[in-house]
């Protein structure tokens, strides 16, 4: 069975948004900078391009927080990556979702989640998204990884 990750861009003081993070700004002010890695740019860019290939490769389902559900789905246009199951930690029950993007958002209490985004992941990992869901997660006991 694969494990529980978090895999998270964050600045020297333990941030992983910038301020005032909002609809128009969903990584806050600056908080893109956290994440330029990622655009394979730069002296080091195959190589980050290459470990963000192996991370998403390895995974088969996330667990995402409510608020990064909230703020993620409209520039994401379905879930994080296409085809992927997504299992929103909420206290707000509702119907699955199937985003554009062909992966199903399901909505559940944060055992539950990662119990059912364990199942669907199989072999492969989970990936957290969200700071605060990370931080449940952690107090719970239910990560296996963190690497930021």
């Amino acid at each position: 069975m694969g494990k529980v990750v978090l895999d998270v861009s964050l600045s020297l003081d333990g941030f992983t948004a910038g301020p005032n993070v909002c609809e128009a700004e969903p990584m806050g002010d600056g908080g893109e900078r956290l994440h330029a890695w990622m655009a394979e740019s730069g002296p080091e860019g195959e190589i980050d391009a290459s470990v963000r290939r192996e991370v998403e490769a390895a995974g088969g389902a996330t667990v995402i927080g409510r608020r990064t559900f909230d703020l993620g789905l409209g520039p994401w246009g379905g879930t994080p990556w296409p085809g992927v199951p997504s299992f929103v930690v909420t206290h707000r029950a509702r119907q699955d979702l199937l985003g554009d993007s062909g992966g199903t958002f399901a909505f559940d209490e944060m055992q539950a989640a990662v119990r059912r985004a364990r199942q669907a992941a199989g072999h492969r990992n989970v990936l957290v998204l969200g700071a605060d869901v990370a931080r449940h997660l952690l107090r719970a006991c239910l990560l296996d990884t963190v690497r930021g």
